[in-house]
């Protein structure tokens, strides 16, 4: 199987963040609080407003 390069660097991201414990550990809180309603929404940061 041949893949492209775009697939192979979701492929390894993908890799690098479920090999990262505590990153994976924040999402699955992150998961829990969204299916029991306690999420909150944030504006997103522009970087360039730096």
């Amino acid at each position: 199987m041949v893949l492209s390069k775009d697939d192979y660097d979701a492929m390894t991201e993908t890799m690098r963040i479920l090999s990262n414990q505590p990153l994976m550990d924040k999402i699955r809180r992150g998961e829990a609080q969204f299916a029991k309603e306690q999420g909150k929404q944030h504006a997103l940061i522009d970087p360039e407003d730096d």
